[in-house]
């Protein structure tokens, strides 16, 4: 059987550059936490309609996003547990599964070796 290349996490770019950012000592980035505020206008722009229509759908899409968060919230309060437990079930009989296909390997080699 053939070994597939099995590529190591380390070797991914993004990781590669935050493990290197680590050995460096460097902090890490602040979040960018800009997108989840809705400004009005100041200055000159306080006065431009165009930049209040901008304001008022920036915070309308803000209220969005926020109503979308706290429904997965209640979903995931609701049905994660049921995932969860599925998913343990399911990665159990995988596992079942490989112990007993290396058996069968285990016993077809030594049947080979004999």
């Amino acid at each position: 059987i053939p070994h597939k290349h099995t590529p190591k996490i380390s070797e991914e770019p993004i990781i590669k550059k935050e493990l290197e950012r680590i050995a460096a000592g460097k902090p890490m980035a602040k979040l960018d936490l800009t997108r989840y505020t809705a400004p009005a206008p100041t200055g000159a722009a306080a006065n431009d309609p165009n930049e209040w229509r901008k304001s008022v759908e920036n915070a309308q899409a803000q209220l969005e996003h926020s109503g979308n968060r706290l429904m997965n919230l209640e979903v995931s309060g609701k049905f994660a547990q049921r995932g969860w437990v599925k998913q343990l079930g399911d990665m159990a009989n995988m596992e079942k599964g490989l112990q007993n296909e290396v058996a069968r390997l285990k016993k077809s080699v030594d049947e080979v070796s004999v």
